[in-house]
């Protein structure tokens, strides 16, 4: 039923999640930092977009289930310095959602 609980048997307690849970945002790290585990044509990744990517990835399909109920993704990119840098994220958001066909957003 997609419900998480703890039964401790020593303090016959029960934990539970709440009914609202906190969303989570994530935080891919900045331009300038490379993956230095995955290369591509010989030079580091850029870091960013490996974070991106592997939780995308990993997550999508639940993203799909969930849509229109104020579920996520949801990104916090800080430091945002200029508009050419909102406009590649933007690409990169579209082209996400175009792959895994969610809606925009």
């Amino acid at each position: 039923d997609g419900s998480i609980t703890f039964h401790d048997k020593s303090r016959n307690r029960v934990y539970k999640l709440n009914d609202q849970t906190a969303k989570l945002f994530v935080r891919p790290r900045g331009w300038h930092l490379p993956e230095a585990h995955i290369l591509i044509d010989g030079e580091p990744a850029i870091g960013c977009l490996v974070d991106f990517g592997l939780y995308f990835f990993h997550n999508y399909a639940k993203f799909r289930q969930t849509q229109g109920s104020g579920l996520g993704p949801f990104f916090y990119l800080p430091k945002m310095e200029h508009s050419r840098e909102a406009k590649i994220w933007n690409s990169v958001f579209e082209r996400a959602e175009k792959i895994a066909r969610i809606e925009r957003g």
